[in-house]
């Protein structure tokens, strides 16, 4: 009942309403329900499009968690209940969360100002575009987008996605995962579901064949 962000619920209530599309009355409904509610009632509350993911840090790849999860509720339920404040909501990405020269998702923002806090990256565009995917198709295939023209990157062969964009250096944390010659990890896997999701099946070949490789190396060890 509190107006506190907890934009990391997104990520559960995504798993519920996935499972409420095979199962409408299982046992979490209720509580999918709850989640969802109280997440849009927050982002209608949101001056700028955005609630905390926890305490102070607020990251608009967690509000595209949100945005999926709402949606996909609604498509389970046969609901319009959250349309409004899903439009609202999809309208401030596309125009603040989204860098225009890159075309990458702002790691981190300040929900209170709506400041930049972190550069755009890769990590967070591939896993926004899977999970708006369930909201907004279109912002989805925009963001994939970007990741196919600007990011690709080959490695000795390989195939994988840089986190940075052009022209811009920075180091490897929990979100990206070490960075290899500048590729991502992270979101080399999660541009495989917007490989999949908008055909690109090339794209998708070869960032499977780097992935199985490196899986390879540490099932061995």
């Amino acid at each position: 009942s509190s107006n506190h962000g907890h934009a990391y619920m997104g990520y559960t209530n995504l798993a519920l309403s996935m499972y409420r599309q095979l199962e409408p009355n299982n046992r979490f409904a209720r509580l999918n329900d709850q989640i969802t509610d109280a997440l849009a009632r927050r982002l209608a509350q949101a001056p700028h499009g955005m609630i905390d993911t926890y305490p102070g840090e607020a990251y608009p790849p967690d509000m595209s968690a949100v945005i999926g999860s709402i949606a996909l509720h609604d498509r389970a339920t046969h609901s319009v209940e959250h349309r409004i404040v899903l439009q609202k909501v999809l309208q401030i990405f596309r125009k603040q969360f989204v860098d225009p020269s890159s075309g990458l998702v702002f790691q981190s923002m300040d929900a209170k100002s709506g400041r930049i806090v972190d550069n755009p990256r890769a990590s967070g565009t591939t896993l926004s575009a899977y999970f708006l995917s369930f909201a907004d198709a279109e912002l989805a295939k925009t963001l994939f987008q970007a990741i196919q023209s600007k990011q690709q990157i080959t490695i000795m062969g390989l195939k994988g996605v840089r986190e940075y964009p052009t022209g811009q250096e920075g180091r490897g944390d929990v979100d990206s995962g070490p960075l290899i010659l500048g590729a991502s990890p992270t979101a080399s896997v999660f541009a495989m579901s917007g490989a999949r999701i908008f055909g690109d099946r090339p794209l998708f070949a070869s960032l499977y064949r780097s992935m199985d490789l490196f899986g390879s190396f540490s099932d061995h060890k």
